[in-house]
């Protein structure tokens, strides 16, 4: 004789029939948590960043953004230690007794706009697509009348850039995370361009 269980006082069914409700129960529940989980409709990120890129020191900073659904924006900041340099004299004659250091900081502040990839749970990849502002410090140490040569900076300015890079997330456990983001900072009015390598150690809500 087949057995039978109670579901909620006067409820019965029989054992074979329970078995069903159950794991039918128990699948719905798993697929709905997978989901849930895989969506992760909106998250909160906040990180401290540290990195390097020639012509750029090392350099100290943060970011925080939110992700909703894949979607990611972000605001960074970043300032980079003084480095010193010995620019080149001029070719010639008007390179004769013409020497001295230049010395640069800078700080780049932005936001960022990116969309969340992830193979694996544990793994985030982010391609994403920053704006925002590079402002260089300079100062010259030269022999008199050489900084013009040299093209020295000593003075401070301001210019937009673009940096369109990919950062990778590491998961470790519930909310900490470790990330690395290489970009490639644009400075359309400014001298060149710069690929700053950042590592970054922070949470996730």
């Amino acid at each position: 004789m087949s057995g039978s269980c109670t579901l909620y006082r006067r409820l019965v069914f029989p054992t074979q029939g329970c078995r069903l409700v159950f794991s039918a129960a128990a699948v719905f529940i798993a697929l709905t948590s997978a989901r849930e989980a895989e969506a992760e409709p909106m998250g909160v990120e906040i990180a401290l960043r540290a990195g390097a890129g020639y012509p750029l020191a090392f350099g100290l900073g943060f970011r925080a953004g939110a992700s909703i659904e894949s979607l990611y924006f972000g605001v960074t900041l970043t300032n980079y230690f003084p480095r010193t340099f010995s620019p080149a004299p001029p070719p010639g004659p008007a390179g004769q007794g013409v020497s001295g250091t230049e010395t640069i900081q800078t700080l780049l502040y932005g936001i960022g706009l990116g969309y969340d990839f992830k193979p694996v749970t544990w793994l985030t990849i982010r391609p994403e697509i920053g704006v925002g502002f590079a402002t260089v410090s300079g100062t010259c140490s030269t022999n008199p009348g050489a900084a013009a040569d040299l093209g020295c900076l000593a003075d401070t300015g301001t210019n937009p850039y673009i940096e369109p890079g990919v950062t990778g997330l590491f998961g470790l456990g519930t909310h900490a995370f470790v990330a690395a983001n290489a970009g490639f900072v644009i400075v359309p009015h400014g001298d060149g361009s710069v690929v700053p390598l950042i590592a970054e150690a922070g949470v996730r809500f």
